[in-house]
């Protein structure tokens, strides 16, 4: 069993042969910006430019070495499928941006993004850390974000909890509560997954249990059905001797729930509750939202945001817009879809699903490059069945195919390097199925 004390130990930062001491630099700017990542803050610099600092300082200093890294070191690196589809993935953004509408927007969008591809995968790749390296790797993520949990229950147990304050209880750090549970959601799957195993409990009982709380009051509803159900699955994994009780026990919830489900709703019909203005905000109708799309207006903005699109798309079916211009030119094709207006419509936001909004970005290059990157981790995942992790992997993996179907943060700083981090974990795992029994 590993504990804090050898996580922490010196010889963790030790690299052995040839660039061992550029190794051991990349590995300590690593976890610093991983420890930054989601306490950075966005600064406005000019009008239509912000910085996310200290994050988007410390990512370009980490990718440069890195790079420097892989030049030096490029005998002792073995290209691998999962290499390939990050830079396939990053050509079909590249040529996107070439091709853009506002080639401004895109190819400050590509620096970004090749970036935090370069730094937190291939940086990853370059150090090929050891079962204590990654641990630590996803220790610091979880202090971290440890760290941003207890700011944001103080900040919202000030504002009040509430559906319309869940946006901003993250701020400045984050803004809207799903983002803010995204960026966490690997590491309490990884603290889990330890936890369930029954190691440094003293570190993840506490993290696991103040992320649950964290998501139960956060009104991100993707992430209270991903929490329910990943959690489920993790410990119907482990413990054969309760698989049995828990099938019997989801075999009467599950029908019970639905029973009640439907006489309450039948009771607020009856009273007309639906009248009161802040009806949408109640805690019934968020949970009903997930079953009934119209009855929340961030649903019903997804779909006009998905509607335009698909127009986008259809007129430049092959490169797309241009990569990170979807805010911008939806209000240029916005008359194009048969919306319907909601108080969100004038608003500036991406195409709200990673797989449409690589589809209008990106076009049809761009589209098929992102599918690679997310075959090259599903292969990955597949190398581990029988190994300890095949589960944990999977449901790492599922969260961001998932979390695609309403959110696009392909050029998200926060989630876009937690998915990195995680996409270079999925490859390690997978060269080494055995490292951390």
């Amino acid at each position: 069993m590993e504990t804090s004390s050898s996580i922490l130990s010196s010889a963790i930062f030790d690299f052995s042969g040839k660039g061992a001491k550029l190794k051991s630099a990349v590995y300590v700017l690593l976890l610093v910006t991983l420890l930054v990542l989601p306490l950075s803050v966005e600064i406005p610099i000019i009008k239509t430019t912000r910085w996310n600092f200290p994050l988007e300082l410390l990512v370009p200093l980490l990718a440069a070495a890195a790079a420097v890294g892989m030049i030096l070191l490029r005998n002792e690196l073995r290209f691998t499928f999962s290499d390939a589809a990050a830079v396939l993935f990053l050509a079909g953004a590249g040529i996107s941006a070439v091709f853009s509408r506002i080639p401004v927007y895109s190819f400050k969008a590509l620096v970004v993004l090749s970036s935090y591809a370069v730094a937190l995968y291939f940086g990853l790749r370059l150090l090929n850390l050891t079962q204590l390296q990654w641990r630590l790797v996803w220790r610091v993520m979880a202090v971290s974000f440890g760290i941003l949990m207890i700011y944001t229950l103080v900040r919202y147990s000030q504002l009040g909890i509430h559906r319309q304050h869940s946006y901003e209880m993250s701020l400045p750090f984050v803004p809207g509560h799903t983002l803010l549970i995204a960026i966490g959601f690997p590491a309490f799957l990884f603290s889990l997954n330890e936890l369930l195993r029954k190691i440094d409990l003293k570190f993840n009982v506490p993290f696991v249990t103040l992320f649950v709380f964290t998501v139960a009051v956060s009104y991100s509803r993707i992430y209270w059905v991903l929490l329910v159900l990943f959690s489920f699955t993790l410990v119907f994994y482990y413990f054969k001797t309760l698989r049995l009780p828990m099938l019997l026990a989801a075999g009467f919830l599950i029908p019970a729930g639905g029973i009640i489900y439907h006489r309450i709703d039948e009771k607020r019909n009856r009273e007309g509750a639906w009248n009161d203005p802040d009806d949408h905000n109640s805690l019934f109708v968020q949970f009903q939202s997930i079953f009934v799309w119209h009855k929340n207006e961030s649903n019903i903005e997804r779909s006009n945001r998905w509607k335009v699109a698909k127009e986008i798309f259809r007129l430049h079916p092959l490169t797309g817009s241009g990569l990170n211009t979807y805010p911008e030119v939806y209000f240029w094709y916005k008359d194009r879809a048969a919306i319907e207006e909601t108080n969100l419509s004038c608003s500036r936001m991406n195409a709200h699903q990673l797989y449409i909004g690589w589809l209008s970005e990106m076009g049809v290059i761009g589209f098929a490059g992102g599918i690679i990157l997310l075959l090259a981790f599903f292969l990955n995942v597949i190398n581990l069945r029988g190994s300890p992790h095949f589960v944990y992997a999977l449901l790492l993996f599922l969260n961001f195919v998932l979390l695609g179907l309403i959110e696009d943060f392909t050029t998200l700083e926060k989630i876009m390097g937690v998915f990195w981090v995680a996409t270079g974990f999925g490859h390690y795992l997978s060269r080494n199925p055995d490292d951390c029994r």
